[in-house]
C-alpha cells in the first residue's frame, strides 16, 4: 500500500459519519488490485462508505460485486443511496 493510501485511510479512520468517494470508479486498476483504493475505504469504513462516478459500466460491475455506488455525475447527482 502506497503512502497516499495510508494517508487517506488514516483521515478515513478518525472522520466520523459517512465517506462519500467521488471519482470511484477507477478503472485503471482490478476490483482486486492493491491500487483499487475504494475497496481499502470499505475494509476501514464498511457501512459508511458510498461511491460516485460517472462511468457507468464500471459503476455497474462495482455495484454487481457489492458496493454503494451510483452512477452520476456531480452537477447532476440524485444523491440517494440505499
Amino acid at each position: 500500500m502506497d503512502r497516499r493510501t495510508r494517508l487517506i485511510l488514516d483521515a478515513v479512520r478518525q472522520t466520523p459519519g459517512d465517506i462519500l468517494h467521488l471519482g470511484c470508479a477507477d478503472p485503471g486498476a482490478s476490483l482486486e488490485s492493491e491500487t483499487f483504493l475504494h475497496q481499502h475505504l470499505v475494509r476501514v469504513a464498511a457501512g459508511r462508505v458510498f461511491g460516485l462516478d460517472i462511468d457507468r459500466a464500471r459503476v455497474k460491475q462495482m455495484q454487481q460485486a457489492g458496493y454503494a455506488v451510483v452512477h452520476s455525475g456531480i452537477c447532476s447527482a440524485n444523491l440517494a443511496f440505499s
